[in-house]
């Protein structure tokens, strides 16, 4: 089957577990192999965890997840596992490593370690929200010893000097991994390129969210085992979208290979990430949710689309939708209307309820059936349909009716 190359390393496909509580134990590295991963993100390690704690989050499956807490590494335990992982599995492991920003010799110290510990990337986290981020966000005062994770991600300048001594005193590849929320991914991108880094790792956002309360009860958010309520990582297909966002952001900004997750659920969101400019995907998430087996249908129905398609390799798909970028104001309508099957059409009305559209009416069998002068080709009709009966038509592009043509 086909490999994939990201930051001089070979995979043998393009699917690596996440960070996070599916990668905090030997165990799991282990499971992640049989079932097929090229790679594992080790979890979180720190040199001092700025406080200890367990996993605690509220789901729903398939949908969303919320996390404001989590266990993190500290050094020993992360070097443990790591030189465990080495010993006794292939897969390619990534260190995911933070510390304060303002002490670039304590995360140069910690990567060198990993280094030895038998790391074949370091995963330097400039994304990890649950630390300083929410006491930003809430207006409260920073510490330098919270100052790690998302803090760091925020600031192009800070990101590219950690990055430079990180790649100044390791010999293995260095592929930070960014925040969503920065002010300008792109940008915090390029600081990491261009101090060296071979590599990146992007994650979907919006990041952070809150559980709905309890609203028969006083309100209290909806964490399970939680006293008190603090803004969590949001995680599940409900964030796919940002992450198809922020690849496309980063892939388009830099020449490295981008390490994408956040989302991931099927073989179908992998391939959609890779044309989005994505070169290695990663999932967490749907894998606490669903077990390890999840990774191997991700890999087998992704290879099994590339063969279907006639994708020879991974990288004839990565980044095709990259083409078609653009900015809102160039942007080109294609004329575009919705047409009813009457023969599947059950009369249920579904297709009158848009708040916003005038278009669709009932004939006097009960049909739906559209004034093409009044559609304005929203297709959201197509979308509340339950059996289908709707499609858009879309007409050849024009250049003589007041409509650019297409740009494809």
């Amino acid at each position: 089957m086909p490999t994939v190359e990201f930051a001089g390393l070979t995979f043998k496909n393009s699917f690596v577990v996440a960070s996070g509580p599916i990668s905090a134990a030997l165990e799991q590295v282990k499971l992640a192999e049989d079932n097929g991963a090229a790679g594992v993100s080790l979890k979180l390690t720190f040199t001092e965890v700025p406080f200890r704690s367990q996993l605690r989050c509220w789901s729903i499956p398939d949908e969303v997840m919320v996390m404001p807490i989590d266990k993190r590494l500290n050094e020993e335990e992360g070097l443990e596992l790591c030189r465990q992982a080495r010993e006794e599995t292939d897969v390619v492991l990534f260190a995911n490593i933070s510390a304060p920003s303002t002490d670039l010799d304590v995360w140069a110290d910690l990567a060198r370690k990993f280094e030895q510990a038998g790391a074949h990337i370091i995963e330097a986290n400039y994304c990890c929200p649950n630390i300083g981020l929410a006491r930003y966000q809430l207006g409260e005062e920073v510490t330098a010893k919270l100052s790690v994770g998302a803090s760091i991600g925020q600031v192009p300048q800070v990101a590219g000097d950690v990055t430079r001594a990180l790649v100044e005193r390791v010999s293995i590849p260095v592929a930070p991994k960014l925040t969503p929320t920065a002010l300008n991914l792109g940008e915090v991108a390029r600081a990491c390129q261009d101090a060296g880094a071979t590599g990146g790792s992007v994650l979907g956002g919006p990041f952070f969210a809150l559980p709905p309360p309890d609203i028969h009860h006083g309100g209290r958010p909806l964490y399970p085992g939680l006293q008190g309520a603090s803004f969590g990582f949001i995680s599940g297909p409900a964030i796919r979208y940002a992450t198809f966002k922020a690849t496309a952001q980063v892939a388009s900004a830099v020449t490295v290979p981008v390490c994408a997750s956040g989302g991931i659920t099927t073989w179908q969101d992998n391939v959609a990430t890779i044309m989005y400019g994505a070169t290695l995907t990663s999932a967490c998430t749907a894998i606490m949710w669903h077990g390890f087996e999840r990774i191997g249908e991700i890999v087998t129905g992704t290879e099994r689309f590339m063969a279907e398609q006639g994708y020879e390799t991974y990288e004839a798909m990565r980044g095709l939708s990259l083409r078609y970028l653009t900015t809102s104001d160039r942007l080109r309508l294609r004329p575009s209307v919705a047409v009813v099957d009457p023969e599947k059409c059950n009369s249920c009305e579904q297709c009158l309820k848009p708040g916003h559209c005038h278009a669709i009416a009932l004939d006097a069998r009960g049909k739906a059936r559209v004034d093409e002068e009044a559609c304005i080709g929203c297709s959201i009709c197509t979308v509340l349909c339950p059996v289908g009966a709707i499609e858009m038509s879309e007409a050849p592009p024009r250049s003589d009716n007041g409509i650019p043509a297409s740009a494809d």
